[in-house]
């Protein structure tokens, strides 16, 4: 996770991945934030983003997701992602 983590940390327009990553990477992309949740974080204030950050602190906890894994989260909300035939496929989401 450490490596793949490596490699995202540079943010580049898009990334193909295969291997071992592949098994653990669709667990982390169901736990990515929406628009949905993106928006509401932003709109919701400060008393919201406490909140939002202490149940999603919680929930980590409890399904033993690690503080690298959780930054692989946060930057996976970046892009699309797509997992096909042992190959997963990232391409970075147009802004707008």
């Amino acid at each position: 996770m450490a490596s793949l983590y490596n490699n995202l940390k540079k943010r580049k327009e898009n990334y193909v991945f295969t291997g071992s990553v592949i098994t653990r990477l669709p667990t982390l992309v169901s736990h990515c934030p929406t628009e949905v949740d993106q928006f509401v974080c932003f709109s919701g204030g400060i008393l919201f983003w406490l909140i939002h950050w202490r149940t999603q602190r919680k929930m980590y906890k409890k399904l033993g997701i690690s503080k690298v894994e959780q930054k692989i989260i946060r930057i996976l909300g970046e892009y699309e992602v797509n997992i096909k035939n042992e190959y997963c496929v990232l391409v970075r989401k147009a802004e707008g």
